[in-house]
């Protein structure tokens, strides 16, 4: 199978005319699975902006390992949007981590910041930052996105809030169905926005007036009250349909 319009993750890519190879994981994966052959043309992208066309010139198979040499035929340097979304979101139970990340990466989420709040039913390992970049390149490679977002170590809520104001919005499940009042006005001219994501049993009526008095505004998709996992696919979606994300 030709690897034609396929994506790699190749953190330095080099000049038009250069060759690079590709990391043992990404090689394996061009030549054992998309039987990658020399001729064959391909995406390489960095992660930082960093887009080039790049035509298959060697490609070899060692044992378990497999390597995998393109030059690079066009370069180009892409500019992010000009609004960065941050995603301030507790960590849900199990592997939900992971697909959250996953959509966020999607989504074009620029930083992911797990925070730890009153009703918290999980806490991320050591080694999860190393786990969510992985899928964060997986979800790269296969959505297009040229930018991998960046991650933060936990922290706690009161930590965090501290040092977060304005522009922003955050998940809730009143009893209203939605408030969006306030929203669009709260977000005009941001450059950076911060969309909080509570966790299973919500934020805490402290945390919710905690955000309110940094500038964040409370905001509910539909009628039901939505699972970690789900909200945040929900409220991205719901804000590029406002054009908010551009």
């Amino acid at each position: 199978m030709a690897v034609d319009e396929r994506n790699f993750f190749c953190p330095t890519i080099p000049a038009e005319g250069e060759c690079v190879s590709l990391s043992d994981e990404e090689a394996g994966h061009a030549v054992r699975v998309l039987r990658a052959q020399p001729g064959d043309r391909l995406v390489l992208l960095d992660g930082v902006g960093t887009r080039a066309d790049g035509l298959v010139t060697d490609v070899g198979t060692y044992g378990r390992r497999s390597s995998l040499t393109c030059c690079v035929e066009k370069r180009e340097c892409i500019v992010p949007s000009r609004r960065r979304i941050r995603l301030v979101v507790a960590p849900p139970r199990s592997k939900q981590m992971s697909l959250i990340v996953r959509q966020a990466t999607e989504l074009g989420v620029w930083r992911i910041s797990p925070v730890i709040c009153e009703y918290a039913v999980a806490r991320p390992k050591a080694g999860s930052i190393h786990q969510w970049r992985r899928e964060a390149v997986a979800a790269m490679k296969q959505s297009g996105n040229d930018f991998l977002p960046q991650f933060e170590a936990a922290a706690d809520f009161g930590d965090l809030i501290a040092t977060r104001s304005g522009g922003g919005l955050y998940g809730d499940s009143g009893d209203d169905e939605e408030f969006v009042d306030g929203v669009e006005e709260s977000l005009k001219g941001a450059d950076e926005m911060a969309v909080w994501i509570g966790p299973e049993g919500g934020f805490a009526e402290e945390e919710k007036a905690a955000l309110q008095n940094s500038g964040f505004v409370p905001v509910k998709v539909g009628r039901w009250t939505l699972r970690v996992e789900t909200a945040v696919p929900a409220l991205l979606g719901w804000l590029s349909g406002k054009g908010l994300l551009i």
